[in-house]
């Protein structure tokens, strides 16, 4: 009696093991949603003058992060983006993009692609000229802030290329 009571405690030990085996085993299921700038925040700013530009919006959240964008109206201004949760500033960026791609495994967000464009702008008012290559920038959120990376766009399958550096980044915490 009692060694079929251990043999099926047994058989069920080993039962449980290779099921819980399999799923630690299993990789997230990864995926994107985006986020555009140009759509998705709305000017906050009232009585602006004909010819005024907007400086501040407010944006919708993104899987509870906040996003702000701003610019101060300065002929060089490429604008100030920020992503906030629970009050924490998390990126801050010197240029505003029109996109991001936000990086998910399973329903949590990990990542954020976004491109800065390859621009020659001059700037007479500061005699200031840049030129820069384009580039897809790879920043991790929270836990995941150590992945980090860039692209140039014109590098042969740029856009999988970055979501590939951002999915090890989240798979490489996993170990």
């Amino acid at each position: 009696m009692i060694k079929s009571f251990l043999y099926s405690v047994f058989i069920t030990f080993i039962f449980i093991s290779s099921f819980c085996g399999s799923i630690a085993e299993a990789k997230p299921q990864f995926s994107s949603r985006y986020f555009d700038t140009t759509t998705d925040c709305t000017c906050i700013e009232k009585d602006l003058q004909e010819g005024e530009d907007c400086t501040r919006f407010s944006c919708k959240e993104m899987a509870g992060y906040k996003i702000q964008v701003a610019y101060n109206g300065a002929a060089c201004d490429l604008g100030k983006l920020k992503i906030i949760k629970n009050s924490k500033e998390l990126v801050s960026l010197d240029e505003v993009p029109a996109k991001l791609e936000w990086r998910f495994a399973d329903s949590q967000a990990f990542a954020v692609i976004y491109r800065i464009k390859g621009q020659s702008k001059t700037c007479l008012e500061q005699g200031v000229s840049t030129k820069t290559k384009e580039k897809l920038y790879i920043i991790g959120l929270e836990q995941y802030s150590s992945i980090l990376g860039q692209i140039e766009v014109h590098t042969p399958n740029a856009n999988v290329k970055s979501r590939e550096i951002a999915d090890q980044g989240f798979l490489s915490k996993l170990k």
